[in-house]
């Protein structure tokens, strides 16, 4: 599917109330959210053998920025906020990430796949 990490990162933006999808902090959100699930889908195969499906890998991404030092300090470099800020902006977009995960059903054992 082309493009299709960022059709599930913007679904995340759009959960989020006065969050514009054409905004720098959604734009610098959704960036940050693909680049993240390509590594964390990376790193779980090289740690598992596993394959995450891609929308789950979007979905882990983002949960998981929100407790990432690194992505607190490139969120705050990026927009030019202090790290409370950022920290706040990813918490809302790890619920909203959540809230996605449970809609879909949200069971961690279907999020991996044995495929080569």
């Amino acid at each position: 599917m082309l493009f299709a990490r960022r059709r599930w990162a913007i679904r995340i933006a759009e959960r989020i109330k006065d969050l514009s999808i054409r905004s720098p902090t959604a734009t610098t959100l959704i960036r940050m959210t693909i680049y993240g699930s390509k590594l964390y889908t990376r790193k779980i195969h090289a740690d598992t053998g596993l394959w995450v499906r891609l929308p789950e890998s979007v979905l882990i991404a983002a949960m998981a920025m929100a407790v990432e030092r690194t992505a607190v300090e490139e969120l705050g470099r990026s927009l030019a906020i202090g790290p409370d800020s950022a920290m706040r902006l990813l918490e809302g977009w790890a619920q909203a990430a959540a809230q996605l995960a449970t809609e879909r059903g949200g069971d961690l054992a279907r999020m991996v796949s044995p495929r080569d």
